[in-house]
């Protein structure tokens, strides 16, 4: 076990949603509405000539960059959330934080209707962006949220997913199911996409892809970063004073003892290397951090 003096309970951050849009800390909703409105228009999938170095962060491809705006838009217009990312960042927000309605924030990955509710209400354009004339525009992508469990991840597990496919012809819009395998590796994290082409949305025989996004439920007891676990345990205070063992389970199930000095200082974190999430196609995993509460 490797041990580290860190700050008190550091839980990692992840994305910067502000710097996706390009806006300070402290925009206002307005200068968030017009840096969305930019970013969006720039990296819209009906958007042929794509040219990052005109966005924020400029080297994501365009479905990347379409995902992140949509999802950073989407915390940042909404009070209760930017509040939250503000405090304890994207992971806190996803996993700490759970909202009025019962439930920690997750990603619509619904990209084209946030878009096109947006130009409804702030630019006065009824539907999505505007196909040049004469052209057959591709469909935007079809993002298919998938829920898995930790557990799921860190096996990996097969699913199939139901879900409605959008066929227009000649003016006139249907709906159609499809059915899809998706093979989930060990390892794959929350976020991650998997593409099917040609499986999404139709436009007078354009057919669009689909985008089946991996959404992880929280976990009672770990918190997932990239590879790597964090675990939040509360220590007896007996065990605080006097020191002592402790026997935590692992993901995959095995006990590991931790053993504590007296008396033990809440702020040192234990690492335990290889205890983590699998990486994907190699035999090697991340590591597990335990922090340290009293009870």
């Amino acid at each position: 076990m490797d041990s580290a003096i860190v700050p008190y309970l550091p839980l990692p951050n992840g994305r910067d949603y502000y710097a996706i849009l390009g806006v300070d800390r402290d925009a206002s909703l307005e200068d968030i509405r017009k840096a969305y409105y930019m970013c969006a228009s720039l990296c819209h999938p009906d958007r042929e000539s794509y040219d990052p170095s005109k966005l924020p962060i400029d080297n994501l491809a365009q479905a990347e960059y379409w995902l992140l705006v949509n999802e950073a838009y989407e915390v940042l217009s909404d009070p209760e959330c930017r509040k939250t990312f503000d405090m304890i960042g994207e992971h806190g927000l996803k996993h700490c934080w759970v909202s009025p309605n019962g439930t920690p924030y997750r990603f619509s990955g619904d990209c084209s209707n946030i878009f096109e509710q947006f130009q409804a209400a702030y630019h006065g354009v009824p539907n999505g962006m505007r196909e040049p004339e004469g052209a057959t525009a591709t469909p935007p992508p079809r993002i298919i949220p998938v829920t898995v469990t930790l557990e799921e991840l860190f096996y990996g597990t097969a699913k199939t997913i139901y879900y409605s496919r959008s066929i227009t012809a000649e003016g006139i819009r249907t709906e159609a199911m499809q059915t899809v395998s998706l093979a989930i590796v060990p390892g794959m994290v929350d976020g991650t996409r998997l593409v099917r082409r040609g499986l999404g949305d139709v436009i007078n025989h354009s057919c669009g892809d689909a985008y089946f996004v991996l959404r992880q439920l929280p976990h009672r007891v770990f918190f997932a970063h990239g590879e790597h676990l964090t675990l939040i345990l509360p220590l007896p205070l007996k065990t605080v004073l006097l020191g002592g063992a402790f026997t935590i389970t692992c993901i995959d199930g095995k006990p590991v003892t931790l053993l504590f000095d007296q008396p033990y200082c809440l702020g040192v974190a234990t690492t335990l290397p290889g205890e983590g999430m699998p990486i994907p196609y190699t035999n090697r995993r991340g590591d597990l951090k335990i922090y340290y509460l009293g009870k």
